[in-house]
């Protein structure tokens, strides 16, 4: 019986690769001739531009751009071989791969949400900078440059990138735009909005980023408000998802022989993967119950 359960894995396993390539190929084939870019294509090239970006800020390794996202899947793999070596279970390659492709993403996104933050908590002092700038006559521009002198990174970044655009022609709705859509804030949305607006329309400046502030200030303590209320559900996601690992690393460590059955058996390993399919499922509708768009 369990001959053939080995044998109906390994054959679907190769049907589903064969399946998979196919798949792929013909799609590329296809867009090609139509003289369009494939999905798949779409994938790798975005891939491609988060293992550059994970390269630029991680590890910073020097090698010509086109070789790094192939360098990168030499070594996850390479780390993946030496664990199925080791393990002698292709679960933890499988893992590996999924690694490989979401694992930068996440600690790319992971930075950006920090440094978003830090933004977020710095634009209330820029604003009032700015306010007190236009209060004493001067236009935005010059409120910008006078503001970089008192703030401190990132957002003295970002008002210095609006200002280098800006010198070379862009006009400050553009270097706004641009800025709104490199953090994704909500604040900053509602800041470059009301600024071009106002600057379509016209108005007292003042007044307007005044009024801004008071709607961030008002925004924070709403945010502050969810993350309490929601705390709670966050914490319950983390501990439900690692207490059967914990588990189980303490059952090995205690006894291994009664946990090595998982690792090196064709069904442990498939109870496994339904294991962190359904523990990623359920993760997944958590976050969604628990996140909450203010």
């Amino acid at each position: 019986m369990l001959i053939i359960i080995k044998f109906f894995a390994i054959l679907s396993f190769f049907a589903f690769f064969f399946l998979f390539v196919r798949i792929i190929s013909t799609s590329v084939i296809a867009k090609k001739l139509k003289g369009e870019t494939s999905v798949f294509e779409k994938i790798w090239t975005k891939y491609c531009d988060d293992i550059k970006a994970f390269n630029s800020k991680i590890f910073k390794i020097k090698l010509k751009e086109k070789i790094i996202p192939y360098f990168y899947i030499l070594a996850v793999n390479f780390v993946g071989f030496i664990v199925l070596l080791i393990t002698k279970t292709a679960i933890m390659w499988i893992f590996f791969i999924f690694l490989l492709y979401f694992f930068p993403r996440f600690v790319l996104n992971n930075i950006q949400k920090r440094r978003t933050t830090k933004v977020e908590k710095q634009l209330v002092s820029a604003l009032i900078f700015l306010g007190n700038a236009l209060k004493a006559g001067l236009d935005i521009i010059q409120g910008i440059e006078l503001s970089l002198e008192s703030l401190e990174p990132p957002i003295r970044d970002e008002f210095a990138q609006i200002l280098k655009e800006y010198n070379l022609g862009v006009s400050l709705e553009d270097a706004l735009v641009s800025m709104r859509e490199r953090l994704k804030s909500s604040p900053i949305d509602t800041f470059v909005t009301s600024l071009i607006i106002q600057r379509e329309t016209g108005g007292d400046v003042t007044k307007i980023i005044e009024q801004i502030v008071q709607t961030v200030r008002e925004t924070y303590k709403l945010q502050n408000k969810v993350k309490t209320l929601t705390a709670q559900g966050k914490i319950q996601s983390i501990i439900v998802s690692s207490l059967p690992w914990c588990m189980g690393g303490l059952i090995f460590a205690i006894q291994p022989d009664f946990m090595l059955p998982m690792f090196k058996t064709t069904i442990g390993t498939t109870l496994l993967g339904f294991l962190v399919i359904w523990q990623f499922i359920g993760i997944l509708v958590i976050k969604k119950i628990t996140t909450i768009d203010v």
